[in-house]
Parts: structure tokens; sequence; C-alpha cells
């Protein structure tokens, strides 16, 4: 399994105290998974499967301003281990649907303001339920 995604477009600015961040910060810039996933046949139409993988999600840059000095922190990429499990079923033999349920769980980052500033963390755990409608190619 290999999963490639983008979204965006989410901005968030806030200020007070002489500071102010202004950001893409909710958004993602770009994010991947490698993988695999093991099942087991409940029926001969329905696959229920657990799957793991490594994921890396890039997120948006953070601009900031502090007490007159801005800045802009750059872009960092997040790493860690994707858990999750769902059902596929097949409504024919070319194609089926997919539901599923991920836990990435991202590894935290000190440097977000810069290379030499560390007082700023972040990282995490991203939940993610999918939905997928998928075509077979035809096996020769």
């Amino acid at each position: 399994m290999i999963d490639a995604g983008t979204n965006g477009g989410a901005k968030v600015n806030a200020s007070g105290g002489g500071v102010a961040i202004s950001s893409d910060l909710a958004a993602v810039k770009r994010g991947w998974t490698v993988g695999g996933r093991v099942g087991y046949l409940v029926a001969p139409e329905t696959l229920v499967y657990l799957l793991g993988g490594y994921s890396g999600t890039t997120a948006q840059s953070i601009s900031y301003n502090f007490l007159g000095f801005p800045g802009t922190a750059p872009t960092r990429e997040y790493h860690g281990a994707t858990f999750g499990g769902g059902f596929e079923r097949f409504f024919t033999d070319s194609i089926s649907a997919r539901a599923e349920y991920r836990v990435t769980h991202l590894g935290a980052r000190d440097d977000l303001a810069s290379d030499f500033m560390t007082s700023l963390s972040a990282g995490g755990t991203v939940h993610t339920l999918r939905g997928v409608l998928a075509y077979h190619l035809p096996t020769p």
C-alpha cells in the first residue's frame, strides 16, 4: 500500500501582547504512507484487515512577529508509525469499497521556530477515518 495526499487552505491568525502568528497551521502541505495490510476473508467477497506502515507529513510553515521581530519558520516534516484496520467488500471482480480507521503517531519536533530556537515544539497523533471506492485492474 502506498498513499499520497495533500490538503490545505485553512488559515490561522492569532495576536496579542505584541505577538502575532499567521499560518496555514491547521493544514497539511503533503503526506504519505508506505505500508501493508493483512486480512481474513469473512465471506468470499468481504475482507477484514489490519494495516501498518510508516508515514510522513509536511505541515505548512508558520509566520510570526514576536515583539517587533518578524520571521517565518521553516516547513517541517513529521514522521511516525501508522496502525489501523478496516474491511473491504468486493461488488464485482474489479470494483470494491473500503472503510478503515487509521492512527498515526507523529514524532515531536522542538525546532519549529528556527533551527536554533528549541523552545516551541509540536507533534501528536492523527486519527483518520477513510472511505475508498477502488477499481482493480484485471490480472493477466
